[in-house]
Parts: C-alpha cells; sequence; structure tokens
C-alpha cells in the first residue's frame, strides 16, 4: 500500500508535475525501487574503480555500466508509457518527444543525487566524474530500449550456415543490444576520462545520446506503422 495515498498528478510546470507523477510511481513498486537504488549505488562504486588504464578497471567500468542500466529500470518506467502512447491514438496532447524528455527528468535527478553523493563519500570516487557521465549515458540507453516492440519477422527467418542455422544468433543480439550498447558506451566514456581526456568523454556521450535519439525516433516509428 505504500505511497497508494500519494497524489500522482499535480499542478503546476509540466517538468515539475512529470517528476512527481514519475516518483510516486517509482514509490508504489517500493520493493523495486529499493533494490534499483542499491543496484545504482554498486553500479557507481564499481564505475569509480577505474582510475586508471588496466584490465582490472575496464571489467569494472564494464560491469558497472551494464549494472547502472538494469538498475535504472524502475525509474525510466515513464518511457515505457511514452513508447506506448506513441504506438496508439494521440491523447495526451503531448508529442512523443516532448513526453520522452519529460520522463528523462527523475531518472537524471535520481543519477545526480544518488551516484554524486556515492562518489562523494565513498573511497571508490577516484575516478572523477566518469562514472556519473557513464550512468547518464545509460538513461538515453533505457529511452531506446523503451521503444524496443516485437520481435521483427525477419529475423525469424531461417539463416542456414555451415554450422547450423544461425538465425537464433540474430534473436539474441535483438534483445540483448542495449545491455551491449550500454556496456560499451559506458566503458569508452570511463576509460577515455582515465587515460586523460575528459573532453572526448563528454563528446562520446553527447554523440551517443544524439544517435540514441535519432534511433529511438526510428524505433517509434516503426511501432507506429
Amino acid at each position: 500500500s505504500m505511497g497508494r495515498g500519494l497524489r500522482a498528478v499535480v499542478g503546476g510546470p509540466r517538468v515539475l508535475s512529470m517528476l512527481v507523477r514519475d516518483a510516486v510511481g517509482a514509490l508504489r513498486t517500493p520493493q523495486r525501487t529499493a533494490f534499483g537504488l542499491v543496484g545504482v549505488v554498486v553500479a557507481a562504486l564499481l564505475m569509480g574503480l577505474a582510475v586508471s588504464p588496466s584490465t582490472v578497471a575496464a571489467l569494472a567500468a564494464l560491469g558497472g555500466s551494464i549494472l547502472m542500466f538494469l538498475a535504472l529500470a524502475p525509474f525510466t518506467e515513464g518511457f515505457r508509457h511514452a513508447a506506448d502512447a506513441a504506438a496508439g491514438a494521440a491523447v495526451f496532447g503531448t508529442p512523443t518527444a516532448e513526453q520522452f524528455l519529460l520522463h528523462a527528468v527523475f531518472p537524471l535527478v535520481v543519477i545526480l543525487l544518488v551516484v554524486g553523493v556515492t562518489l562523494l563519500v565513498s573511497s571508490g570516487g577516484g575516478g572523477g566524474a566518469a562514472p556519473l557521465l557513464a550512468s547518464l549515458a545509460m538513461v538515453a540507453v533505457r529511452a531506446y530500449e523503451a521503444g524496443r516492440g516485437h520481435l521483427p519477422p525477419l529475423l525469424l527467418t531461417p539463416m542456414p550456415s555451415e554450422v547450423g542455422d544461425v538465425s537464433v544468433l540474430a534473436r539474441l543480439v535483438w534483445q540483448l543490444d542495449s545491455v551491449i550498447i550500454a556496456a560499451l558506451i559506458g566503458l569508452a566514456t570511463t576509460m577515455l576520462w582515465t587515460v586523460g581526456l575528459p573532453v572526448v568523454s563528454v563528446v562520446l556521450l553527447l554523440a551517443g545520446a544524439f544517435v540514441l535519439a535519432l534511433a529511438t525516433r526510428s524505433r517509434l516509428r516503426h511501432l507506429r506503422g
């Protein structure tokens, strides 16, 4: 019953009202939200271990990025709502892109607060702002994941090869593409910062978010089609 008595629909600026809605929605699934917060903290600590170029640092950044992507699920349910609304009739009077941007506020606030505080109070925060940047990139990946839709019929077509039908590999990649993207962006962003290229790390974050936004828009068009 936690959160059921809280008012989710409030007035005021749209950004603030959407933030309240998403926050109340997260409070209504307290166990899932609690596990998500723990996952965000652990992921931030893992990425904070990447303080020097090494195999251990790369593995920590890789694992932390994947865990951060998974842990943000309870805080990005708004993206799923926006994707469902985009696939159906326009009943909310708000453009799809604006809905995604409004729903991005809540996970961004969670990251800035939780990851920021975690890095400040922990001894594993020697990686500077790299864990924070990588975590922010995961919000764009979650938005991309929300527009997944149904499995394309083309991937059900057999793909014979010398080792048998490899269509199962194509379906596996389709299922895990967001996880793979999250791992690669998080790893690259963190390690570039670690080797002393913070500007390149920020540029990569912005470029990755832009490409993911275009890919998300393409996915939503297919949903509407």
